[in-house]
């Protein structure tokens, strides 16, 4: 008679259960649990300990590493990404307060409302915060990056700062109501950019009322106080070149 205790499997046929060994269908007999050699053990203990040291080592990355955030010209201009995205990801990085926030400027400008609540938005996080400008930072893009408590442009990036332009529509009280509020916008932006430089707010307001774009190379604006740092270094080889070049070009001028 088979007992179930060998493990069996059942079938049903014609309403009668036929117990069905694993001899009969001519599977090994049941084995009870293999025991692994000494080393085999240590084998299975050292890849769990590497598994386990690889998730740590992970995980200290994702808690030390950067938080990377763009601002772009689709960020801040009429065309782009919603204002509302653009804030939420860089609030979204106080969910992480011990990650230094990494914030790539790279923009044409755009809407000066949109430009103050991003500097807002910035100044707020209890992270670092560190602001790289790369390539175009421009008319908005400035104070944003001014904004960070470590401020750093490539070498070959510029900065421009002009006038703030407007478009209005009214009639003569409206139209100076909207000519007065610029005013004050004007005020707070020479203000700010002061703060965070070594020019005076009434030197940013000669260059914002000059009727033109003002531009910075990386070095000027590092010596201006606009930055902190330039991201790789020019060698003085590349700048005896340029100098060079340029007293060609006087020459030639001259000529």
């Amino acid at each position: 008679m088979l007992e179930r205790i060998i493990g069996p499997e059942e079938e049903e046929e014609g309403g009668q259960i036929v117990l069905i060994s694993p001899e009969m269908l001519g599977g090994p007999p049941p084995q009870g649990p293999s025991l692994d050699s000494e080393e085999e053990r240590q084998e299975k203990h050292d890849a769990e300990m590497e598994d386990f040291r690889w998730d740590r080592r992970i995980k200290e990355i994702e808690r030390t590493s950067p938080i990377p955030i763009f601002i772009t010209q689709e960020h801040i201009t009429a065309e782009g990404i919603k204002e509302e995205q653009v804030i939420e990801q860089i609030l979204s990085a106080a969910f992480f307060p011990e990650r230094e926030a990494h914030i790539y400027v790279n923009t044409y400008g755009g809407d000066v409302h949109t430009m103050f609540a991003i500097m807002d938005a910035i100044q707020s996080l209890p992270n670092t915060t560190k602001t790289i400008g790369i390539g175009k930072i421009m008319s908005a893009g400035g104070p944003i990056l001014l904004s960070g408590d470590v401020r750093s442009m490539t070498k070959n990036s510029y900065l421009m700062i002009h006038d703030i332009s407007a478009v209005m529509a009214g009639t003569p009280a409206e139209v100076q109501a909207e000519l007065e509020f610029i005013e004050k916008l004007k005020k707070r932006f020479a203000r700010f950019v002061s703060v965070r430089s070594k020019l005076t707010p009434q030197m940013v307001m000669d260059l914002m009322d000059e009727k033109k774009n003002s531009y910075f190379s990386a070095e000027e604006a590092l010596e201006m106080g606009l930055i902190d740092e330039i991201i790789g270094n020019i060698s003085m080889e590349v700048e005896a070149d340029e100098e060079d070049y340029e007293e060609d070009y006087e020459e030639e001028e001259d000529e």
